[in-house]
């Protein structure tokens, strides 16, 4: 066993809201929210897609004179020749080659001549025509590229007037979605404010059912002889617990037992605070001690006596609360706040406390014979406190 020991059967309540307590939240909530009104004057967004762009006319194609007319003609070779059959046969063969060319020429010349006075005035006929429907489509052309201009400007009318009211619409969406963000900000504010309460309130109560069965202690009629370290560490708790509702008592009584420092909660929790020293410095007696052998410990009883009383006992040496009396204080603080749920101000001080192992009745002798209690108390005691 090390030094800080605590005897509590106690551990934070379980917060079960009821169907009643959630309705009066759930109301508090649509009270809250008749506080922000949308308004319905929101102006539309314009869709360019019904926005139809005019088609622009195409333009006709210039018609072109068409009289390209040619002819290819390709030309063989030859080869010598031996005999005089062979030399006849060629002349015989280029006789009739020529006369093939010659009436080809001729009947291409008949057709040119033919094309020349009856092909040719019709594919001017045509190309006349052509020119005429051209300049009559050209004039078409020209008016509806007009229509297409006028239009024009009317499209781009309807898209800058489309724009500046989506310009609007999305400053409006934008002023609004600002208002709701605060407006979101605030009432997650304001509800985290009212269950805070709600729970504290519901936690402080339920803290109260808990120790409704603790036994409350004996004031005495007369002032209890306590040491000079219980006097001193009365002041300091007093002290150090300015910012807790505590109630610190030093004369009362549970039973046959007189606390060193009583400590009360506004909850309702007596804590029993006990400084332990190895020996009386007069008699040499040794009081407090534990074999673990045979599990034999000098305050079990009395420890036993506090805890179903509904007490929570605490105990400290005497050499942690001389050298550490500010961390005694902050292991009881921890104690109390771990029940109330609670923060230490962090102005306190909040240093932990170094563990001290309890003694046994054999370490104890060698502390008599050492005289231990002389290494940590000062020679004047009084002048100290």
């Amino acid at each position: 066993m090390k030094y800080p020991i605590i005897y509590n059967k106690y551990s934070p309540p379980q917060i079960v809201w009821s169907a009643v307590e959630e309705k009066v939240l759930d109301d508090q909530f649509k009270l809250f929210q008749r506080r922000y009104r949308r308004s319905n004057r929101i102006p539309r967004k314009v869709e360019k897609k019904g926005i139809a762009e005019p088609k622009k006319p195409l333009k006709p194609e210039k018609p072109k004179f068409l009289d390209n007319y040619g002819f290819e003609q390709s030309y063989g070779g030859g080869s010598s020749f031996n005999s005089k059959w062979e030399i006849f046969f060629l002349i015989f063969f280029l006789l009739v080659f020529w006369v093939f060319i010659l009436i080809t020429l001729a009947l291409i010349t008949i057709w040119w001549l033919f094309k020349q006075i009856f092909v040719f005035p019709y594919f001017i006929y045509l190309h006349l025509r052509r020119k005429s429907d051209y300049s009559k489509n050209y004039k078409c052309y020209l008016k509806e590229l007009q229509e297409y201009s006028i239009q024009y400007e009317e499209y781009l009318k309807k898209i800058q007037k489309a724009d500046t009211a989506n310009l609007l619409h999305n400053e409006f969406l934008r002023n609004e979605r600002s208002a709701y963000a605060d407006y979101k900000h605030e009432r997650k504010k304001h509800f985290e404010q009212v269950n805070e309460q709600a729970f504290q309130w519901k936690y402080d109560e339920a803290l109260r059912e808990m120790f409704v069965k603790v036994t409350e202690p004996i004031i005495s009629d007369f002032e209890v002889q306590k040491g000079l370290t219980e006097n001193y560490f009365l002041k300091i708790c007093r002290r150090y617990f300015d910012f807790m509702s505590l109630k610190i008592i030093s004369d009362c009584k549970l039973g046959y037992y007189y606390p060193d420092i009583t400590i009360r909660t506004d909850f309702g929790l007596y804590i029993d605070v006990e400084i332990d020293e190895p020996y009386v410095s007069q008699t040499k007696e040794i009081i407090h001690y534990f074999e673990p052998e045979q599990n034999d410990y000098s305050d079990s009883i009395r420890n036993e006596h506090f805890k179903e009383n509904g007490w929570v006992v605490i105990r400290f040496t005497e050499k942690q609360v001389i050298q550490q009396p500010y961390s005694c204080c902050y292991e009881i603080s921890l104690l109390i706040s771990k029940l109330n749920g609670k923060e230490i101000p962090p102005n306190k001080i909040q240093d932990r406390l170094e563990e001290e192992k309890l003694w046994s009745k054999k370490v104890a002798y060698e502390m008599i014979s050492i005289n231990y209690r002389k290494t940590y108390l000062p020679n004047n005691l009084s002048e100290f406190f």
